[in-house]
């Protein structure tokens, strides 16, 4: 993943930043270590516009590790075979009530998994 700063004015979304993900690798894990012990659940609110992302085998999903990011669960997938993601436009994505209860060492990772980069 690429971090872009001054996405508002390159990219047309509404944040300063954002992330260019490309392929299905770890490269696309996006955070450092959280210590979510003082939370039950996390909420994660999200803008994304997929490009060339049509296809039935393609989606972006959202996963979380809680093992120090050896291995990640899969929370969230959109796609336009679900029906929750249009091509090429703006989407918003919105995870609620996440679970995290006595998670010390919470990961988060966003994953495109697309025919083409």
């Amino acid at each position: 993943a690429a971090l872009i700063k001054n996405a508002k004015n390159s990219y047309g979304n509404s944040d300063s930043y954002a992330l260019r993900i490309q392929d299905n690798t770890e490269s696309s894990t996006v955070t450092r270590e959280i210590d979510t012990t003082p939370y039950s659940t996390i909420k994660v609110v999200l803008q994304y516009k997929p490009k060339r992302m049509a296809g039935s085998s393609e989606e972006f999903y959202f996963a979380i590790s809680t093992d120090g990011g050896t291995s990640f669960i899969k929370i969230k997938t959109w796609s336009t075979k679900l029906g929750n993601m249009v091509n090429n436009e703006w989407n918003k994505g919105t995870v609620e009530d996440i679970d995290v209860t006595g998670i010390d060492s919470l990961f988060i990772r966003f994953v495109c998994v697309g025919n083409t980069n």
